[in-house]
């Protein structure tokens, strides 16, 4: 009478990461073995083969730690690559930062000279309103002065013209200055 096993039997061909969980198969141990015997040995390989697929996630990590180990250097070289761009990028950063700050504090210059100059260009328009006010004025006056000369060269050129007609009037009487012969009331 044969008594199964509650548990699978174990695979002929399994492939483990590790030397330790390697398959063993019931051909190499022996084909004489009873049938309690085959069910001890299925419990013993499903038992190893659990532990196997316990540890072997551990086992490949430790794996890949050691190969990074190994190839530790090119992992190094190319962190200090990274670590070299970092620090030239953090630098080129800091540089940028001064040049924006260098032109802020041109700008501010820049703005208070545009400041002063408004001032300025307002100061030299109301200079140049009042001046072109006072031009006017002044040609204003001119007229008028220049309108003046005119009636006053007529006013005396018509003082003039009477002036010659009473000294003839004088001349042809005798001496008098009147029709009478009296003096002029005017000295």
């Amino acid at each position: 009478m044969e008594i199964h096993s509650p548990l699978p039997p174990p695979p002929h061909s399994l492939k483990r990461s590790s030397p330790s969980c390697r398959s063993i198969d019931m051909d190499e141990v022996g084909g004489g073995m009873g049938t309690y015997k085959r069910r001890k040995f299925g419990e013993a390989q499903a038992t190893e083969n659990a532990n196997c697929a316990l540890f072997s996630p551990m086992m490949t990590v430790g794996r890949k730690k050691k190969r990074i180990l190994d190839h530790g250097d090119g992992r190094e070289s190319e962190i200090d690559g990274l670590r070299n761009q970092n620090s030239s990028l953090k630098s080129q950063l800091d540089s940028a930062r001064s040049e924006v700050n260098d032109k802020a504090i041109e700008n501010a210059r820049i703005l208070s000279e545009n400041r002063m100059l408004k001032k300025a260009v307002r100061a030299q328009h109301e200079q140049i309103q009042s001046g072109t006010k006072e031009v006017q004025s002044l040609r204003q006056s001119g007229t008028e002065l220049l309108n003046h000369v005119r009636k006053l060269e007529t006013e005396n050129y018509a003082l003039k013209a009477h002036l010659e007609q009473v000294a003839q009037g004088q001349g042809g009487l005798g001496g008098g200055s009147g029709l009478d012969g009296r003096p002029p009331d005017v000295f």
